[in-house]
């Protein structure tokens, strides 16, 4: 939920704003993923189980620490009903093409084995959209990158920093 929502606010352009990364991304466009799909994600985060079984089938490639993973687990708890159910119900299809003109130097991080936003959607739907953005892909990662890979984020980010 986050990239569509620094994507716009990217678009704004406003005073101070040297570059955006992002982890992961988001299609300006609405996902295509199928209804049905999307009414099963609105519980996912329903219970210690359903979070365990999104971490490791859905959300990660390598296996998380005990304590990481326990943290997400209890993370993803505490949150609003509404809030967890945003993103699947309106988030994910919400078309913010209109209002998308991120101009400024980006950066865009991937998981290559990200089973939510996928590096090729993410190449074809989102990369070409943005003059001169750059990908960069974690090898054996998925969606929760800063989690499996942090150290290989956060090279990918001073890299970007120093190269800008």
């Amino acid at each position: 939920m986050g990239a569509k929502i620094a994507e716009v606010l990217a678009s704004r352009k406003s005073k101070g704003l040297e570059g955006l990364i992002l982890v992961g991304g988001a299609s300006p466009t609405p996902s295509k993923i199928p209804l049905e799909r999307r009414n099963a994600m609105v519980h996912v985060y329903d219970s210690r189980e359903s979070i365990l079984g999104a971490i490791n089938n859905v959300l990660t490639s390598k296996k998380l620490t005990p304590e990481v993973q326990e943290q997400v687990i209890e993370d993803s708890l505490k949150g609003g009903k509404e809030a967890k159910q945003s993103w699947p119900i309106s988030g994910m299809v919400e078309d913010i093409s209109d209002v998308f003109n991120v101009t400024s130097p980006t950066l865009i991080i991937a998981g290559d084995k990200d089973k939510v936003d996928n590096p090729e959607m993410l190449k074809t739907d989102l990369l070409p959209k943005i003059s001169g953005a750059r990908f960069h892909s974690i090898p054996d990662v998925g969606h929760l990158l800063p989690l499996e890979a942090p150290e290989e984020v956060a090279k990918a980010v001073r890299d970007f920093i120093r190269n800008r």
